[in-house]
């Protein structure tokens, strides 16, 4: 590029290389933007990045976190998010369940995405049923669902694409009915000529309040995260900002509220990859500054839809990491991933070297081999240093794979 034409893609060049875990070189790159004839734009979009890479050099591991691709049942080559537990054992999530490539071409597609329901029989996921008429609507792509703590109300969102990219996504509410889900209605206060999308209830002031990210005007970035207090059944006031302290120039997305903890993801904020899940806690009258909850949780690539259980010690979240169901390459396609937190720490370090220098780019997999277990894998990729760590479950078997091209 002796002319220049293409110094525009740098910026972009340089997420690669980060979301790829080579943050040296992904540095370079950045400086420099940072000391070059760059815009003030993506000179602060250069900043937020080189200072995630030097969160990701010390940023720490959660000792006794185990994740788990959530396996065959519930996790396809294309496309698979937005999971929720009903109960423990009554798992909800979004999926266009297929393994073939989708095309997304025009207002319609080949296929489209609905929300599914998975019941936990002796260890494994029984296979997916799609809900009624009632929830998932031909034409119109289905997904996010989240739950009251009384586990009675469901919000999802219904959405319309065009070539693939969302033109419309609103809020809808459905209460239980039995054993069964009533008829779906559309919030309102929270719709729009915009996207309202990632519905989550929760509790501000005394008083319940959905939480949601939206690019409805007058925000700060892309998608900002609100929040709106209920007035009825399917109605709320209208939406307030969380503020700047919480949204970026980015994209802040996925919402989750558990006693005063505000768990969501963010591209605008510094992280170890592309979309990091950050920790903002309420004390009655502001947010804290968000903080970044730890590599594991957070990967050099998409890491969103974090949940976690009442029991502070289990959920769910969303990541296209290695170790996918994916249909081309290794972090083609979200999968969901279930996580616990074990008080008992068993941990397998491992090193990959070549001529006692740290083989980079090695790719090591540790997969369970328990007898009658579901199929479980755990992927990572050797960065700089020579030392992955992997946190093991109890009286379980396993076997480990190094590989690297060539």
């Amino acid at each position: 590029d002796k002319k220049g034409d293409f110094e525009t893609y740098r910026l972009d060049y340089a997420n690669a290389l980060k979301m790829n875990g080579k943050y040296d070189d992904a540095r370079t790159e950045l400086n420099t933007i940072l000391n070059g004839e760059y815009s003030q734009a993506q000179k602060s979009s250069a900043a937020v990045m080189l200072e995630g890479i030097n969160i990701a050099k010390t940023v720490p591991t959660r000792k006794g976190l185990i994740i788990e691709n959530m396996g065959n049942e519930i996790n396809t080559k294309t496309e698979d998010q937005g999971g929720a537990f009903l109960t423990p054992s009554e798992f909800y999530f979004a999926s266009f369940n297929q393994n073939k490539v989708i095309e997304l071409k025009g207002k319609t597609a080949n296929t489209t995405s609905k929300l599914y329901r998975s019941i936990l029989k002796k260890d494994n996921w029984s296979k997916p049923e799609a809900l009624g008429l009632q929830i998932n609507r031909e034409d119109f792509h289905t997904a996010n669902p989240s739950f009251t703590a009384d586990r009675m109300t469901m919000f999802f969102t219904r959405s319309v694409l065009e070539d693939g990219l969302v033109q419309h996504t609103a809020i809808y509410v459905s209460e239980k009915d039995g054993a069964d889900w009533g008829p779906a209605h559309e919030v309102m206060g929270v719709n729009g000529e915009f996207i309202s999308t990632h519905p989550c209830p929760g509790e501000l002031f005394g008083k319940d309040v959905l939480f949601f990210s939206s690019n409805m005007p007058g925000g700060y970035g892309g998608m900002d995260l609100y929040y709106a207090t209920k007035v009825k059944d399917g109605q709320y006031t209208s939406p307030v900002n969380l503020g700047k302290g919480i949204n970026t120039a980015g994209d802040e997305v996925t919402p989750y509220y558990l006693d005063g903890k505000l768990y969501f993801s963010s591209d605008g904020l510094p992280g170890l990859g592309g979309e990091d899940i950050f920790l903002s806690t309420w004390n009655g009258s502001e947010w804290s500054i968000p903080e970044n909850i730890g590599r594991d949780f957070n990967t050099s690539v998409d890491d969103y839809g974090f949940k976690i259980e009442n029991d502070g010690f289990s959920g769910v979240l969303v990541s296209n990491r290695p170790g996918t169901q994916s249909i081309k390459s290794s972090t083609c396609c979200d999968d969901l991933y279930s996580f616990y937190i074990d008080n008992i720490l068993v941990e397998l370090v491992t090193s990959v070297n070549a001529d006692n220098k740290p083989l980079e780019g090695a790719t090591i997999k540790l997969v369970e081999t328990t007898q009658g277990a579901t199929k479980q894998e755990n992927t990572k990729v050797n960065g700089s240093g020579d030392q992955l760590i992997f946190p093991l479950k109890r009286e379980k078997s396993y076997i480990v794979i190094a590989s690297k091209t060539g």
